[in-house]
């Protein structure tokens, strides 16, 4: 979990765009290939798996022309190995290799038969038989190994113009599958070349599609790094952006707008408490004096208020402005300082 969560904090999102698109193409291209080649296959193998059939059907028009010419739909072992001759004709003609079997399993011609077969002694299992006698359509394929290699082999009952069966004829089908391999070979090797040039151009349209879609958020982080309480920011205009890039730049710069007001809304506040201190200052400085001054009033008063005889009426006016100046400054510097 920790290199994994390394991993995605260490790839940028340009990155993680470019891996992606390369990724996806390769996969893309693999399962097209591997598609291509599965098609190929199934097409080859429905080709031998027709061949087989006609070549079949053709040793089968031929078996049953002899069949009816020498009616031997219900002759003997014996006699069948009379028109030997005959049946190596039709392999030869055909260049084809087969083998005819009795209805109980027994060898009536051999051309060619797999090592089980002759291991049996060239006699058919009875159970291969029994299943080629009740299968539907009397005809039984298999996947042979021998040491001619792999191959499809089919036992099919043959049967007269009225319906009878008369034997089982086995027949091999050795596909030659050089030219197929060789032109599966050529096939793949161009595709190859195809998907490389493929891959080569979506490496170069991944990068430039990468950048364009991650410009606007390049753009984008730049200023945001560049964005402060202090200095003057700038709202962001892009061009030709998506909507949802469009929505972050409106956002960003609806916060450039609220950062403002609210740096506006600090700078007044620190005025005002600048104001206001230095206010509560003054008003402390004037005050500090008035009360010293009414106290020397109050002195001057008790002191010379029986030696002014004449004037001592104007002498308690005098204090008696001085203190009511000293009042209303007072009054004064209350205000500010509530003020303040």
């Amino acid at each position: 979990m920790k290199v994994r969560e390394l991993f995605n904090r260490r790839l940028s999102l340009r990155t993680r765009l470019f891996l992606a698109m390369i990724l996806l193409v390769f996969l893309a291209c693999m399962l097209i290939l591997a598609a291509t080649y599965i098609q190929y296959q199934t097409e080859a193998d429905d080709y031998n798996l027709f061949r087989l059939d006609r070549k079949e059907k053709q040793i089968q028009r031929q078996l049953n022309y002899l069949v009816d010419k020498y009616q031997l739909e219900q002759a003997s072992d014996s006699i069948w190995a009379e028109y030997e001759k005959d049946l190596r004709s039709i392999s030869k003609i055909h260049k084809v290799e087969f083998s005819l079997f009795s209805l109980e399993g027994d060898s009536l011609f051999v051309s060619f038969t797999p090592l089980k077969i002759i291991a049996n002694n060239y006699k058919l299992d009875s159970t291969l038989v029994d299943t080629i006698l009740t299968k539907k359509g009397s005809r039984y394929l298999e996947e042979s190994i021998d040491e001619l290699g792999n191959f499809q082999s089919s036992y099919s009952l043959l049967k007269v113009d009225n319906g009878m069966p008369y034997a089982i004829l086995f027949f091999p089908y050795f596909e030659d599958i050089s030219f197929s391999e060789d032109e599966l070979n050529t096939f793949l090797q161009r595709l190859y070349q195809v998907y490389l040039i493929m891959l080569v151009v979506a490496i170069f349209f991944a990068y430039f599609i990468s950048r364009y879609v991650t410009r606007s958020l390049d753009k984008l982080r730049l200023l945001i790094g560049q964005t402060g309480f202090l200095t003057r920011n700038k709202k962001i205009h892009l061009e030709n952006a998506t909507r949802e890039i469009e929505g972050l730049v409106n956002s960003y710069n609806n916060m450039i707008d609220d950062l403002e007001k609210s740096a506006e809304l600090l700078a007044k506040t620190e005025r005002e408490q600048a104001w206001q201190e230095m206010a509560r200052q003054v008003a402390h400085e004037i005050k500090n004096p008035l009360t010293p001054i009414q106290l020397s009033i109050d002195s001057l008063r008790e002191k010379y208020k029986d030696k002014l005889n004449q004037d001592g009426k104007s002498f308690e006016k005098y204090l008696e402005t001085i203190n009511r100046q000293i009042k209303d400054i007072e009054k004064l510097v209350n205000e500010f300082s509530n003020f303040a």
